[in-house]
């Protein structure tokens, strides 16, 4: 087998562990009934790019499967990850002022930076909500610490964000944006590890 046959089978199997909780993610927005007809659109056009949005979930699965879990017990998380993640990307496209992402309009470029603003909250609200029910199913400890590396996580991306804004032209993006590695942690401590024994 290629290297690139291998890659190719690698990434579909990523794509699977994450898709239920893209689903999760992606039903949770569009089944709602929102009264303006802008917000629904705006939702429904983002949800399109939910489906491509499945290395978070994926990777708390991986992480809670290699310390011994049952990757099954994270897709909740997982879908929150997804509705979270996607709002700071929103939020990130508005401060960027990104109309485009590869050949697509970004929410802010199709819908303006209000529409754009109020999906990312949505978003938020949405992927929060998701997180406090997905925490009722965890031991109470567990789901305290998942909670604080969520918030965590995402002031580290609002403290890169500032930082990229001070550093424009110098560098694309600041490292702290990527954020991946919190995925391990996440996963780790599903099975009842310490996140001070995870380094």
């Amino acid at each position: 087998m290629n290297s690139e046959k291998e890659i190719k089978k690698i990434i579909a199997e990523i794509e699977q562990m994450g898709r239920e909780a893209c689903n999760i993610a992606i039903e949770t927005i569009t089944m709602e009934e929102y009264r303006c007809e802008v917000i629904r659109e705006a939702i429904n056009y983002f949800a399109e790019d939910l489906r491509t949005n499945f290395q978070h979930p994926a990777l708390l699965s991986i992480a809670c499967e290699a310390a011994g879990g049952n990757p099954k017990e994270t897709v909740h998380v997982g879908a929150a990850l997804v509705l979270l993640t996607g709002a700071a990307d929103i939020h990130d496209d508005i401060i960027d002022k990104s109309r485009r992402k590869g050949s697509k309009m970004t929410v802010f470029g199709k819908f303006g930076g209000d529409i754009a603003l109020l999906i990312g909250d949505i978003l938020f609200i949405e992927g929060l909500m998701l997180l406090s029910t997905a925490r009722e199913n965890l031991p109470k400890e567990k789901g305290k610490i998942i909670k604080e590396l969520i918030k965590n996580g995402f002031l580290e991306i609002g403290a890169a964000e500032t930082l990229e804004s001070t550093l424009k032209g110098k560098w694309d993006i600041a490292p702290e944006k990527l954020g991946g590695s919190h995925a391990r942690v996440y996963g780790a401590i599903y099975v009842g590890h310490h996140r001070n024994s995870l380094s």
